[in-house]
């Protein structure tokens, strides 16, 4: 993705998102086997997860690049200025650090990702708290701004995410948790019974529902991506 502006890393990823949603209606559309369809339909998921995670990662390097002062505020909050020699042990009163002005996007990226893995935010919460800390206004209130439902989905993207790349029991616990959050999306919760499948469970329609689990997801990530970018 672009990571100038914030615009255009938007653009990008609903620009990959599209591009997901019309293989997957490619392939759909063709009457392909019931068990190759649940496995495309997983894989579009997966494709849209990992997008989201380098939409939000590439978003927040952005922000900082565009108004840093929160975020160099942060880190010389947490920094010191010390000596061994007498002299400059007196003149550390007088100094002063200066980083703003060398804070390159690039060296952005260093100090929050050095091993360019991503930025990590667990929870919403976590995701938030630091947009508090480190983002400047409007980014920070964008951000702040995301609906518990929305926080509730960035939740369980990872947590069936997980549970795809693992299908490990712990995985598969913490994803079944996930899926009855009362404040995810009602088009896209589980009901009363595990998913055992899921790409069934992403290619189903809740009671009551217009369109499938899989295509609800795809619309709530694009009014995210629209909450965190107007």
């Amino acid at each position: 993705m672009r990571t100038a502006n914030p615009q255009n890393i938007k653009a990008d990823f609903l620009s990959g998102l599209q591009d997901v949603e019309d293989a997957l209606a490619d392939v759909v559309g063709k009457g392909i086997l019931p068990k190759t369809r649940l496995h495309i339909t997983e894989s579009s998921f997966l494709a849209a997860s990992v997008l989201l995670e380098g939409f939000i990662n590439d978003l927040f390097v952005a922000c900082i690049n565009k108004k840093n002062g929160p975020f160099v505020n942060y880190l010389i909050g947490r920094m010191t200025i010390e000596s061994n020699d007498d002299h400059a042990k007196r003149a550390i009163q007088f100094a002063s650090l200066d980083i703003g002005s060398h804070l390159t996007l690039e060296k952005i990226r260093q100090v929050l990702d050095p091993n360019s893995w991503n930025i990590s935010f667990p929870t919403a919460g976590d995701l938030k708290g630091k947009a508090n800390q480190w983002l400047d206004d409007p980014y920070k209130t964008n951000f702040n701004g995301i609906s518990n439902a929305h926080g509730a989905l960035l939740e369980t993207t990872k947590a069936i995410r997980n549970y795809l790349a693992h299908r490990s029991g712990a995985s598969q616990v913490t994803m079944q948790a996930a899926l009855v959050n009362a404040r995810l999306p009602a088009g896209f919760k589980r009901g009363a019974n595990q998913v055992h499948s899921v790409g069934s469970f992403l290619d189903s329609k809740p009671p009551g529902a217009a369109q499938t689990r899989l295509a609800t997801y795809f619309t709530e990530l694009k009014a995210i991506a629209n909450q965190l970018c107007p």
